[in-house]
């Protein structure tokens, strides 16, 4: 196991497999859409084919940082240079599942013309779901998500502490966490509560039924 040429196989075979995962997760599935299905092996074949042609080298490179950083012997091969390398925070196994399915889903909408005409991450993301990329694409249509979700919920957060801050005073400080919650939903969403009529409101109680009194 500390051989080159061991070191060498693994890695050859991660990035095959890397490149194949989507078509073979596509097609274990028990509800199976051919349209996908069949997409995913021409890209697969692209991916391969692009691969064979351009990605010996990147492959070398990881080879031999691999090597160097447990100490393997690595053969002369007319001196490889390394670029630096990225720091990885997150979890290892789902960063390189993310890399892989990137490369597919870059082949994949450059050859789609249903994808070439649209305005933005919103219009990416409904595109997606209609033609079911979502979940050949897992991973890339989860950071569609996150995009499209982080900016509204940061504001939706930031607004209620600052709500929190008008509501919950010193002299409610007896306040209950169901009660808070009303009150917060109210303030932060005036404008809507201030198109309700009253009219309505008084309706709504009233056909709300009578509370049990529990003496």
């Amino acid at each position: 196991m500390n051989d080159f040429e061991f070191i060498f196989l693994l890695h050859l075979m991660r990035k095959v497999l890397g490149i194949t995962n989507d078509l073979s997760q596509a097609l274990q599935r028990k509800v199976q859409d051919l349209a996908n299905a069949l997409c995913l092996v021409n890209v697969s074949k692209k991916m391969l084919q692009t691969f064979r042609d351009d990605g010996w080298n990147e492959l070398i490179v990881d080879i031999s940082k691999f090597c160097e950083k447990f100490e393997i012997d690595v053969p002369d091969m007319d001196a490889i240079s390394m670029p630096r390398g990225r720091s990885r925070q997150f979890d290892q196994i789902r960063l390189l599942s993310l890399e892989d399915q990137l490369s597919s889903y870059i082949v994949d909408m450059r050859s789609n013309a249903e994808f070439q005409n649209l305005k933005g991450i919103h219009d990416l993301a409904q595109k997606m779901l209609q033609k079911h990329k979502d979940i050949g694409f897992p991973w890339v249509y989860m950071l569609i998500k996150l995009s499209l979700i982080l900016p509204v919920a940061t504001a939706t957060v930031e607004r209620g502490f600052s709500a929190m801050k008008l509501v919950k005073t010193t002299l409610r400080n007896r306040m209950g966490d169901i009660w808070l919650n009303d009150c917060l939903i109210t303030y932060i969403e005036r404008d809507i509560f201030q198109t309700i009529e009253n009219e309505e409101i008084m309706k709504r109680f009233q056909s709300m039924k009578d509370r049990l009194m529990i003496l």
